[in-house]
């Protein structure tokens, strides 16, 4: 690193680093640069003592920079004004851990954290109108599509409605492995599979809920679970409304978080500024 010894190198590098502001931006700073020159040199100080005192010109630019990018990231919170936060904040980390790192990670956290709960209220909502939808308009269907299980055929089976009668599905295989999809007269839907004598049966209602559910093994022995519902309107509703509740919360509780650690950088960068000038060697 080259080192600087005079007012005409110092402002130069400055403005070399000042490169992204605006013309009028730049002079303003380095004006003030050099009337902080004149003032020192008024007082009996020589060139590079004022230069010893004020510091790397680099780092005071991009102290600069993370100020300006946070007023700008206050008037518009955009992705690219969020970046060029972030950015300049982590290569400010470099120079002053103290303070810089601990923000920028706190960035980090409450970006990534505002991002999921944003996702979640998204969820939150649609899960709530496609409820509402589905009571209203009877759309979206709902539980139209079952895994299969049995290792034959697709992983996901439709079973919504194609025509006024279905056919059903009846896959027989080496071993004994079967599998079997009966559609009922009234819209119910049972799959059933088997192998080595161990058998698994699931049935979905005509009204789309899942009738029983149970299983065999080779020796008889059986789990049955019957009559599992589907959660009512009533209760899709108020879950999706609860989920869009928590994420538009969590997403106000981010920004807010954010909007402080950026207002106690900035005041933290003023006072480094205004320090260094005030109290040099």
């Amino acid at each position: 690193m080259i080192k600087i010894t005079n007012q005409k190198e110092f402002l130069a590098q400055l403005q070399q680093e000042l490169k992204h502001l605006s013309s009028a931006e730049c002079d303003d700073i380095l004006n003030d640069y050099r009337s902080h020159f004149a003032e020192g040199l008024a007082n009996g100080r020589s060139e590079a003592d004022i230069i010893a005192g004020l510091g790397d010109p680099s780092v005071i630019a991009k102290e600069l920079l993370a100020n300006q990018y946070i007023e700008q990231w206050q008037k518009k919170k955009s992705f690219k004004n969020l970046w060029y936060v972030l950015s300049v904040n982590a290569s400010l980390g470099l120079v002053n851990i103290g303070v810089s790192l601990p923000v920028l990670m706190g960035m980090l956290i409450t970006t990534l954290l505002s991002i999921g709960f944003g996702i979640l209220a998204v969820l939150g909502t649609v899960f709530a109108l496609a409820s509402l939808s589905q009571q209203l308009f009877g759309f979206p269907q709902l539980n139209a599509y079952h895994l299969n299980t049995s290792g034959i055929g697709p992983v996901l089976i439709d079973t919504t409605p194609i025509g006024p009668r279905p056919p059903n599905i009846d896959i027989k295989g080496k071993d004994n492995q079967e599998f079997k999809l009966e559609r009922g007269s009234d819209g119910s839907v049972t799959i059933y599979t088997q192998k080595d004598g161990e058998t698994f049966t699931i049935e979905k209602k005509a009204d789309g809920s899942i009738g029983k559910i149970y299983g065999q093994n080779n020796q008889g022995e059986s789990i049955h679970i019957s009559d599992i519902r589907k959660p009512g309107f009533w209760s899709q509703l108020c879950i999706g409304l609860f989920t869009a509740a928590i994420g538009l919360f969590g997403f106000w509780l981010t920004r807010r978080t954010m909007n402080r650690l950026l207002s106690f950088w900035k005041k933290h960068l003023q006072w480094t500024q205004t320090t260094r000038k005030q109290f040099m060697p």
